[in-house]
């Protein structure tokens, strides 16, 4: 969601160029004022035949696995073509100086976030019957991004339609609302409706990249990554220099679609952008990862942590594990032994297995005994004793396998390994001439599955 909201607040820059283009152009009215009072009729001069009502803008709510095919979603365009028609024959008309002077104080409580104070201003417009039908039009449109501030977007959705069906909106006018409509459906995560108007919108405006943008947003909330592809590609095409939000939608969506290296390119980019940007870092990380590029990833990982944002667990676990992934256990060992001891991460069961496995990899075998000895008195099965027993056997410390192999088969609960802690010990005692206990223990080896073949030959080799 995080990347959609980067999209909406870019294109709601857009909408606060059209309402700062409204500010003055209500100014500029108040010049002609007078002269265009006689003009002021509730009267619709145009030719109502094919209107934009609410019931060619909405369909019912889909459930999600019953989303239009793209054969709905082209009649949607073809339907543009007709209401653009429509709108381009519109005149342009004006405000009363009462109702300008309303839209300006409205949009002072807008700006100083007063939006309670905005509302009633706005309705005495709608309530009042001199209105004329673009009069309140505008209005509905005004009031609409009152509601959507608030985050009321069923109610900003309601006056943006019925501003539509008013019919009175000029070509322009008509085509914000329109665009509105869209970015306040996204909003409220009505995704359908969201693309059939962005679709509208795209084909009666021919607008510049951001409603390009905003179709790619809507196709990644759909999970739809190669169609959010093909806008996010153009959009960026369209233009010199992207946004860096579209810049992190499309790399988002790249990464979605497993186009590894074009994101890497994207999340470079970004970072160089803005070096500050944890997520940039870390993003680029794991797309370095995905595409098996560990030294690489490594690399970057020692520049996030320079910067400080190799901060919290999370950080530090992914940190070490990629050295590990990288064949460095001696260091991914240290550095994890270290953020232990300095208290960076939360000290569980697991955390030293982990350790004990990177030290075991390195060839560490004490330190590998004392953390698996840490991680055992934390576990209630018997998983990280056998695991113990194993390390001590890699040493020929017997006696110290035996009773690690012990204590895993009397805390239980090993499920599938069952076997392996009865085999075991049974090597663990034949290395330490305990012949009698070793057969004991083969024999209860050969019980298992997968353990059967192996205990069956050392039972015939000692006997």
């Amino acid at each position: 969601m995080k990347i959609v909201l980067m999209c909406l607040f870019i294109l709601n820059i857009q909408s606060q160029v059209f309402a700062n283009k409204e500010t003055s152009t209500v100014i500029e009215q108040k010049k002609e004022n007078n002269i265009n009072k006689k003009k002021s009729s509730k009267s619709n001069p145009i030719d109502p035949s094919f209107p934009l009502k609410s019931k060619d803008l909405k369909m019912n709510t889909l459930n999600p696995k019953n989303i239009p095919s793209d054969e709905g979603f082209e009649k949607v365009k073809e339907q543009a073509k007709s209401i653009k028609q429509k709108w381009q024959i519109r005149s342009s008309k004006f405000l009363s100086e009462a109702t300008q002077k309303r839209h300006i104080r409205a949009q002072q409580y807008l700006i100083s976030k007063n939006y309670d104070s905005a509302i009633p201003v706005l309705n005495r417009v709608i309530e009042r019957r001199s209105s004329t039908d673009y009069e309140v039009a505008k209005t509905k449109v005004l009031l609409s991004k009152v509601y959507m501030a608030k985050e009321d977007y069923a109610s900003a959705e309601l006056n943006l339609r019925q501003a539509l069906d008013l019919e009175n909106l000029s070509y322009m006018e008509s085509c914000e609302a329109l665009l509105s409509l869209s970015q306040v459906q996204l909003s409220s995560k009505n995704l359908i409706e969201s693309k059939k108007n962005i679709l509208r919108y795209i084909e009666i405006a021919n607008p510049s990249a951001s409603p390009w943008v905003m179709l790619a947003a809507i196709e990644f909330q759909n999970e739809d990554y190669p169609k959010a592809q093909i806008a996010i590609d153009k959009a960026i095409g369209m233009v010199k220099k992207p946004q860096e939000p579209w810049l992190y939608l499309a790399a988002s969506i790249h990464y979605k679609n497993k186009s590894y290296k074009v994101a890497e390119k994207y999340f470079v980019d970004l970072i160089a952008l803005k070096q500050t940007n944890k997520i940039y870092w870390m993003s680029l990380i794991g797309v370095l990862f995905e595409q098996n590029k560990l030294s690489d990833a490594l690399t970057y990982y020692e520049m996030a942590n320079k910067l400080g944002f190799v901060e919290n667990e999370s950080d530090v676990l992914s940190r070490v594990g990629l050295m590990f992934s990288d064949e460095i256990p001696y260091k991914a060992a240290s550095e994890l032994a270290e953020a232990i001891k300095l208290k960076k991460i939360e000290v569980k069961k697991e955390t030293y297995e982990s350790l004990a496995g990177y030290w075991f990899s390195a060839k560490e075998f004490d330190k590998a005994v004392e953390a698996y000895e840490k991680a055992s008195e934390k576990a209630k099965d018997g998983k990280v004793d056998l695991m113990l027993g194993q390390v001590y056997l890699e040493m020929e410390k017997w006696t110290s396998a035996q009773n690690a192999f012990n204590k895993a088969i009397q805390k239980g609960k090993l499920e599938t390994q069952a076997g392996q802690a009865y085999m075991g010990m049974a090597l663990s005692s034949f290395f330490n001439n305990e012949k009698d206990k070793a057969v004991k223990y083969f024999s209860k080896a050969k019980d298992f599955k997968n353990q059967k073949e192996a205990a069956e030959k050392w039972i015939g080799f000692l006997n």
